[in-house]
């Protein structure tokens, strides 16, 4: 009898050392695996990339940037909007930026001429146009008709680009001067700030971007200024000599003229 419970005890003390074995085994097994499966999973480098943007660009490379990092893991897009003239001498100043996408030609000139642009990243990304607006209530069937106004808006000529080409037509129609000289201009610092002027109602009218127009709530479009009056306005885009991140901003930068970024731009009122 002793010695069936000796065999007894002996083979329970066998199969509790089985399961331990295999306890043991299995525990060993998923550590190598986890260890295994650890050293293959590489972490996602982060990049950033910085660009200095005309803010009449605002909504399409916002939409843009957003299907950039989803296709791009580990990159975020910064973005500074202002006037591209604004843009520029900060630029000028040495403000840190990976790519330059401004209003106008003149902007992009200026700082190519300077060394601050690699010239052969220049493109042009996009078209706009130039749009009478004016409050509800009001209406203007020819620039001319502005001689009338007590308050007009458009963009600061001398930083925005918008102001430029407003002051292009308006010279064009033989009316700047006056209007000039009667104090009747209220000078906008962006290009969003002429729509904010008349959508407030503290102005008679503005000249701004038929993109920008689409933003009103509260005001209308009267007509569309002639090319031939406000002169062709189309954005460029290219990427800064000191850029620390040139592989990625050339990307980026193709990423702006491939399709995705043409769907978006056309469906935002640009023209390609």
């Amino acid at each position: 009898m002793l010695n069936f419970f000796r065999i007894w005890n002996w083979e329970l003390m066998n199969k509790r050392k089985s399961r331990i074995a295999v306890l043991v085994m299995a525990g060993a097994f998923l550590l190598v695996l986890s260890t295994v499966l650890g050293a293959c999973t590489v972490p996602v480098a982060k990049q950033e990339l910085y660009v200095s943007a005309a803010i009449s660009l605002k909504d399409a490379l916002t939409e843009i940037a957003a299907d950039f990092e989803n296709k791009h893991p580990g990159t975020k897009v910064f973005y500074n909007f202002a006037a591209s003239g604004q843009l520029a001498q900060q630029i000028s100043q040495g403000a840190p930026a990976d790519i330059f996408i401004a209003a106008s030609k003149a902007e992009i000139d200026a700082l190519a001429s300077r060394k601050l642009i690699e010239s052969s990243s220049i493109h042009d990304c996009a078209q706009n146009e130039l749009v009478l607006i004016a409050p509800a209530g009001k209406t203007f069937s020819a620039l001319g008709d502005l001689l009338s106004v007590e308050r007009l808006a458009i963009g600061n000529p001398k930083t925005v680009p918008a102001g430029s080409y407003a002051v292009n037509a308006l010279e064009a129609e033989k009316i700047y001067g006056k209007l000039a000289s009667e104090n009747k201009l209220v000078l906008a610092e962006d290009a969003r700030q002429i729509l904010e002027y008349v959508e407030s109602g503290e102005v008679d009218a503005g000249l701004v971007y038929a993109t920008d127009a689409r933003l009103a709530k509260k005001s209308q479009v009267q007509l569309k200024v002639p090319k031939a009056q406000s002169g062709a306005i189309v954005y460029e885009a290219a990427v800064l000599t000191n850029s620390t991140h040139k592989v990625l901003a050339n990307e980026f930068l193709g990423f702006i003229l491939g399709p995705f970024s043409k769907k978006v731009f056309l469906s935002r009122g640009f023209a390609r």
